[in-house]
């Protein structure tokens, strides 16, 4: 039967049962959060399966054409999918998803589709929107009545648009069938927004809704979808991939994620078929687990993508008046979003017993800070089998040794650390020599450790000789070499001689300027780091202006979150030095709420806290809880513990 044959049979039943959009339906459970907006009944994962399938086979929206662009025009970019309305004397008339307007191209710019590529955008505005407005019907009235549950039956299932429909369907299916143990899909019920809200008004502008419906979308933006989760027997979160995880960067995904997170019912993930694959191929990788947790830790509420500026406004202004605001929530999505990946990983290197996979393994739980879990892993999982099998003086297990040491320093057993990279260091020499890389390498992290101590002299000759045999090695303007200048001029600048720190830093930014161009990200760090400097001279407006530009690059980029906390602090600084307190106390805010999702251990809160705490005004709370924290994580004679205990002391 056609879709509309089905939708003129719904009609009739549910007008002789009562509308299906608020309840009285008497076998249904109780819904009192339906309206026309949105229906909270679910679908069958059979059903599902079958829209696919007929739009792959093109029984669905048979005549509509969808493209993408092979090259940009003034208006759309290469790449945009559109939908061909019709072509003529060249031109394609064409729409984009989420515009009213038409766009014109040139005709040879089109590039077929394939439907098996159609994302959950695609099927949305070409397919499910375009049979919703000529049915006047929710979608899921066009179905056969056999394929709807009652409200709340089953799973909510939150995705990311830009994901395919085929993969994010496949997953369901393995996800009942293989994890669920499910053998009737037809009785098996999930909800999807796409398939269950009401598309057209959702993205009608206000004048063209009554009163009425305007105030049912600002409810369903605010709390009403929230409310409604909580009910649902399941509630579930398509990951598309660990290194590009669209969910998290979508500001409707992350504000479903938090009103799961907040009903405190259990959240499970799902993937595409063959994703545990991908996840094994990136961690046995070198760079892949970088990939992993730079990706995870990219939730920011307040800068997620939004097709709809009216949706943005409406969620992110009643985040605003929420206790904790967009801080508490990021932390709630990241905190669930590691955990997710840690026991995925974990359970993948269980299984496959690849021993860098469990190396990588460990190295993702050090990115995001979980040092326990870490050490754990190095020490149990991966020295204690590279010491039996290839014995313990073999690099490898000096390599993970190495990494032991490492997060032992990120601890702050700073003396444990130094121990453990001194043995390495002794091995290494023997085996490969005084100027080997790796050699270098394990001489360079001593140094770190050093500077971390307070030691700023030792570390100072450690680096320095570090430094005289990388010149001669790679040369003058090696990035390596440049690194290290990096880390003698930030001890100078730790030693307080700020002269010769900003002499350094200024001749590192100019080379990685020429090397990499003005917008890259270690260009950034480089500027921050001379407008750090320029804080302490006192030359503030200048040290304002290259942290501001630093901080755009760092959004743009992505870069790790510790990066964005240091350079707000810097400009804080600034801010209070210019007179201008307000500015730098809400900047400090931002900054606190980012070290916040860093681990509430993390030496960065306290270095927010020391700036918010010497002001001015003084706040003697602020300072007290950095001295703390210093104290707890850095030792009570470590330089910048005393520091704070001056500040505290007047």
């Amino acid at each position: 039967m056609s879709l509309r044959g089905v939708a003129k049979r719904w009609s009739r039943r549910l007008s002789r049962r009562g509308s299906g959009r608020s309840g009285g339906q008497g076998d249904v459970n109780d819904d009192d959060l339906s309206n026309d907006i949105v229906n909270y009944r679910s679908i069958s994962v059979a059903a599902l399966v079958r829209v696919r399938d007929e739009l792959r086979r093109g029984e669905l929206s048979a005549n509509v054409e969808v493209c993408t662009l092979a090259g940009g025009t003034d208006e759309l970019q290469a790449g945009a999918t559109v939908r061909v309305v019709n072509r003529r004397r060249g031109q394609a008339k064409v729409r984009v998803p989420y515009q009213k307007r038409f766009f014109s191209v040139p005709e040879g710019l089109l590039r077929d589709k394939p439907r098996e590529l159609w994302t959950i955008t695609d099927v949305c505005e070409f397919h499910v929107t375009e049979e919703t407005n000529i049915n006047q019907a929710f979608y899921f009235e066009l179905l056969e009545p056999g394929d709807v549950g009652k409200p709340f039956q089953g799973a909510f299932v939150s995705q990311a648009r830009k994901c395919r429909f085929g993969d994010l369907v496949d997953g369901l299916v393995e996800y009942f069938r293989d994890r669920k143990g499910v053998t009737d899909l037809a009785k098996t019920f999930v909800w999807l927004d796409i398939i269950c809200a009401n598309q057209p008004k959702l993205n009608q502008p206000d004048a063209d809704l009554s009163d009425e419906v305007r105030q049912q979308r600002n409810d369903l933006l605010t709390h009403g979808l929230h409310a409604a989760i909580e009910r649902f027997d399941e509630r579930l979160v398509f990951f598309n991939s660990w290194d590009r995880p669209e969910v998290i960067g979508r500001l409707w995904c992350v504000w479903e994620l938090y009103g799961a997170i907040k009903s405190g019912k259990t959240i499970e993930i799902f993937f595409p078929p063959g994703e545990d694959d991908r996840l094994a191929e990136l961690l046995d990788s070198s760079d892949g687990p970088d990939k992993i947790t730079k990706a995870v830790a990219a939730v920011d509420l307040a800068n997620a993508e939004c097709h709809s500026d009216k949706d943005r406004d409406m969620i992110v202004g009643y985040v605003e008046t929420l206790p904790g605001g967009f801080g508490d929530i990021n932390r709630a999505v990241l905190d669930q979003v590691r955990s997710w990946l840690r026991q995925s990983a974990t359970e993948l290197a269980r299984t496959r017993g690849v021993n860098l996979i469990k190396y990588n393994v460990g190295r993702i739980l050090k990115n995001m800070g979980e040092y326990d879990a870490a050490l754990a892993q190095f020490e149990e999982e991966v020295l204690a089998l590279d010491s039996q099998q290839l014995g313990e003086n073999h690099p490898d297990a000096l390599t993970t040794r190495h990494e032991i040491a490492c997060v032992l320093q990120s601890k702050g057993e700073y003396d444990a650390a130094l121990a453990q990279f001194e043995d390495v260091l002794a091995l290494k020499t023997q085996q490969l020599g005084e100027n080997h890389p790796e050699v270098l390498a394990t001489r360079y992290a001593i140094a770190q450790v050093l500077e971390s101590k307070g030691e700023y002299d030792a570390a100072l000759a450690q680096f320095e000789e570090v430094l005289a045999l990388q010149r001669q090695q790679l040369g003058e303007n090696h990035p390596s070499v440049l690194t290290t200048r990096y880390m003698i001029a930030q001890v100078l600048q730790s030693k307080g001689e700020y002269d010769a720190a900003l002499a350094q830093f200024e001749k590192v930014l100019a080379l990685r300027k020429q090397q990499l161009g003005e917008n890259h990200p270690h260009v950034a760090i480089s500027q921050w780091q001379v407008a750090d400097v320029l804080v302490d001279l006192g030359q503030f407006e200048r040290g304002l202006g290259l942290t501001e530009a630093a901080l755009r690059t760092f959004e743009l980029s992505k870069i790790e979150p510790v990066r964005k906390v240091r350079a707000l602090t810097t400009k804080s600084r600034a801010l209070f030095g210019l007179g201008r307190a307000p500015e730098a106390r809400e900047c400090l805010q931002d900054a606190e709420e980012a070290a916040h999702g860093l681990g509430e251990q993390h030496p960065e809160l306290a270095a927010v806290w020391h700036a918010w705490g010497v002001g001015p005004p003084r706040d003697e709370s602020k300072l007290r809880a950095a001295l703390d924290l210093r104290e707890a994580r850095l030792g009570r004679e470590h330089p910048l513990t005393r520091k704070t205990r001056a500040a505290l002391q007047g």
